[in-house]
C-alpha cells in the first residue's frame, strides 16, 4: 500500500487500514478496509477532520465543527454507520 506523503496532522491504523488526515487541508485520506468504510457517506473526503481513529473493524473521527462519524462495526449487535 502506497501512502502519499505529507504533512501529516495525524495518523491512525487499525487491522486492515491506515488513515490520515492532512497538517494543511484538515481532509482525511484512507486507504485498505478503512477506505471502504469512509466511502459510507458521501461527503466524508470533502470535510475538515480534527481526529481519526481506526479500530478492528470500525472507525471513528471528529470533524472540525465537532460532529463524530463512525464507520462500521463495534461488535456484531451494534453497527455503527454514518
Amino acid at each position: 500500500m502506497k501512502v502519499s506523503k505529507g504533512p501529516y496532522r495525524q495518523v491512525s491504523t487499525g487491522r486492515k487500514g491506515i488513515c490520515v488526515i492532512y497538517d494543511d487541508t484538515y481532509q482525511l485520506q484512507c486507504w485498505g478496509f478503512a477506505l471502504t468504510m469512509s466511502q459510507l457517506r458521501h461527503d466524508t473526503m470533502t470535510l475538515q477532520w480534527d481526529q481519526i481513529s481506526v479500530g478492528y473493524n470500525s472507525l471513528c473521527g471528529v470533524t472540525m465543527d465537532s460532529e463524530m462519524i463512525c464507520f462500521g462495526a463495534t461488535s456484531p449487535d451494534n453497527i455503527l454507520v454514518a
